[in-house]
């Protein structure tokens, strides 16, 4: 609450408090603590207006599909989470959770690229450096269906080129 009052004084002046004074929580590791959909739902709505928590671990606990979709739903409010590591939870299996894997992803690479450049922006590169620390690539692997990669392939294959050679 103390963040939000600060964060509030300052957007009252048109003023971006010192990013020093923005420091606290931003990684929650709640793996393997059996959390169920239910719980998961009840969080992810706290925070869907978070301006703080750039991480979140649930790895490995009992989340379902109604959890997965909470988390995704979450994404409509939050722009500043850009890390969510949903593996080993039942959610994310079969094809539908394959689905939801990525475009959670999606959202998450679209939070990252918004952060960097507000962050860049407003506070420097030094400030990016330190919120790149929350980042994980490996939650953006997802399995992409062979209809997608046959469709996409000569795309795929130049922006790989692009970046790898």
């Amino acid at each position: 609450m103390v963040k939000e009052d600060m964060l509030w004084k300052y957007t009252l002046r048109c003023e971006l408090p010192p990013y020093e004074d923005m420091q606290g929580l931003k990684k929650l590791n709640l793996a393997h603590n059996r959390f169920t959909s239910e719980g998961v739902i009840e969080f992810a709505e706290c925070l869907s207006d978070d301006k703080f928590v750039r991480s979140i671990n649930l790895r490995s606990n009992a989340i379902g599909d109604k959890g997965v979709k909470a988390i995704k739903k979450m994404f409509r409010h939050n722009k500043t989470i850009f890390s969510v590591d949903l593996r080993g939870n039942e959610g994310l299996s079969g094809e539908k959770g394959e689905v939801l894997h990525r475009q959670i992803a999606v959202q998450l690479l679209a939070n990252y690229t918004r952060a960097g450049q507000y962050t860049l922006k407003n506070y420097g590169e030094t400030a990016w450096l330190q919120e790149q620390l929350f980042f994980d690539y490996k939650l953006l692997i997802v399995k992409i269906p062979d209809t997608l990669l046959e469709k996409y392939s000569k795309k795929l294959e130049n922006i790989r080129q692009r970046f790898i050679e």
